[in-house]
């Protein structure tokens, strides 16, 4: 055994890393949601951060900021990114985890659907097969019918 990991395994070695991540990330939002730290707060904080460890890398790495032609769609990009990172940890802060988590492990599903709605992007039946697999897991998580569904309807709007 020479001590490296098959591709496979560190692919799937990283997956868990990120799901762990994430799930961790996810507690913590919801727990600085309920000591009464705004989800703006909690955005501009994780985005703070972020940025900071990435510039760390990208300037002990690459030992300059890399250039680019496309200023005004990174731009883009990253207002709708961060539209969307506060939104979602808004809903995280008042929704149960597991409702959350099951609407985020649903956003390739919707992925998929705007591909072929708005792109034109052609999706075989095995594929439809998946997403409406997909969905049906959804819903065996989030109960609708027997559990209400909302935007948090025990909290009210901070």
């Amino acid at each position: 055994m020479t001590g490296r990991l098959s591709p496979a395994s560190l692919a799937t070695l990283l997956m868990l890393v990120a799901a762990g991540t994430s799930a961790l990330q996810n507690l913590v939002i919801r727990l600085a949601g309920d000591s009464g730290v705004h989800s703006f707060q909690i955005a501009f904080l994780r985005s703070f951060f972020g940025f900071v460890v990435i510039a760390a890398i990208v300037l002990t790495v690459a030992r300059r900021v890399p250039g680019t032609g496309a200023i005004r769609q990174i731009g883009a990009s990253s207002l709708f990114h961060f539209a969307s990172m506060l939104t979602g940890f808004h809903g995280i802060t008042l929704m149960p985890l597991a409702e959350s988590s099951a609407l985020t492990f649903a956003g390739p599903l919707f992925g998929t659907l705007a591909a072929a709605v708005f792109l034109g992007e052609k999706v075989r039946l095995r594929r439809w097969i998946a997403i409406l697999a997909g969905f049906a897991g959804v819903l065996i998580v989030l109960r609708p019918g027997t559990v209400p569904v909302g935007l948090g309807p025990a909290r009210a709007w901070r």
